[in-house]
């Protein structure tokens, strides 16, 4: 799903996740500010645990993209397709 304009969208978002038995969702736009509404929604996407520690600090869950799970992160869950590769 793409998200063009936040406040819009919001309601769409909400009104598909009623609809839905379940869903998994994760974003970039995590450190965006005018996305921060969606955490309750999505998961944001992190790349490195800088990110990790920021996404957390705003209240965000978190995935991580990593190719070495040797270093996992309290309260850290991998992103599925860096875990699978499919």
């Amino acid at each position: 799903m793409l998200l063009k304009n936040p406040q819009a969208d919001e309601n769409f978002v909400e009104k598909i996740v009623e609809n839905c038995d379940g869903y998994t969702g994760y974003t970039h736009q995590w450190k965006n500010s005018a996305f921060q509404a969606y955490k309750r929604f999505f998961m944001a996407s992190c790349d490195t645990t800088q990110d990790y520690a920021q996404a957390k600090q705003l209240g965000w869950k978190t995935f991580r993209v990593s190719k070495d799970w040797r270093i996992k992160l309290p309260e850290e869950r991998p992103c599925d397709f860096s875990v699978s590769g499919k």
